[in-house]
């Protein structure tokens, strides 16, 4: 297992939403773990070769604060990145 450490500054804006970088996971699924300053909508997006990412259908979670989820269903190897709506003080990916 290894843990992905992002801070604000990681998070590059794109669009009108900030998106981490990519991690790729090492086995089945990730535990992520983010924390905002206001309110903000989070969703996950995913890739087979890190850099034509898709949004992870069904997803969207409402964050004010500190929040945890899982990604679940992966294939080792994918990889995943964090989109959300407002700039994440921090986000830990644990693969």
């Amino acid at each position: 297992m290894s843990l992905k450490v992002f801070k604000t500054t990681d998070f590059t804006l794109v669009g009108e939403k900030y998106v981490s970088p990519g991690v790729q996971i090492e086995g089945t699924a990730a535990a992520v773990q983010i924390k905002t300053a206001v309110a903000a909508t989070i969703t996950v997006e995913r890739a087979v070769n890190a850099k034509d990412f898709s949004p992870v259908p069904n997803f969207e979670l409402a964050v004010n604060g500190l929040d945890e989820f899982n990604v679940t269903n992966a294939l080792k190897g994918q990889w995943i990145r964090v989109v959300s709506t407002d700039e994440p003080v921090s986000c830990n990916v644990l693969t």
